[in-house]
């Protein structure tokens, strides 16, 4: 019995990630990263108060580690990374940061690894926007506001 409770939760929590840090406190970790270090165009203050009191105002987020990156099993001597996934909601968008946080554990620079925003409406090309760059979330995230806006006065 016990064994088939181990696989089903190691099956769930994701076989390929890396022995990592304890998730909470790498969420924290995350959490309470400056959004100057993640892009030199944001204020030098924690990442998540940036998301809800700073310019993106979102309404809610959920944090997650996330190592859907992990290397193919031929190419086991690289490192395995560690991600934090910010998904985030706010009125008609909702979407998803990535963070790179380290690999092998909390290591090196953090970085971001994308940004994606998506009307919680009807999927249209207009309805999805993506970049590289965490100061882009505020604008990406009028866009689809104002992109949804337009469609509910057709």
């Amino acid at each position: 019995m016990r064994t088939v409770l181990f696989l089903i939760v190691f099956t769930a929590t994701g076989a390929n990630c890396a022995t990592r840090p304890d998730d909470a406190k790498t969420i924290a970790y995350a959490k309470h990263i400056h959004a100057r270090v993640l892009d030199q165009s944001l204020p030098s203050i924690p990442l998540d108060r940036w998301l809800v009191k700073g310019a993106p105002a979102i309404e809610r987020s959920e944090w997650r580690v996330d190592c859907e990156k992990a290397p193919e099993p031929s190419d086991s001597n690289r490192p395995l990374p560690i991600c934090v996934e910010v998904r985030f909601w706010r009125r008609g968008a909702w979407g998803i940061v990535m963070l790179r946080v380290g690999e092998d554990g909390i290591l090196g620079k953090p970085r971001v690894e994308y940004v994606f925003v998506r009307s919680r409406g009807e999927s249209t090309q207009d309805s999805m926007k993506e970049s590289p760059r965490l100061s882009d979330l505020p604008r990406l995230i009028s866009e689809i506001e104002q992109t949804n806006t337009k469609v509910e006065k057709h």
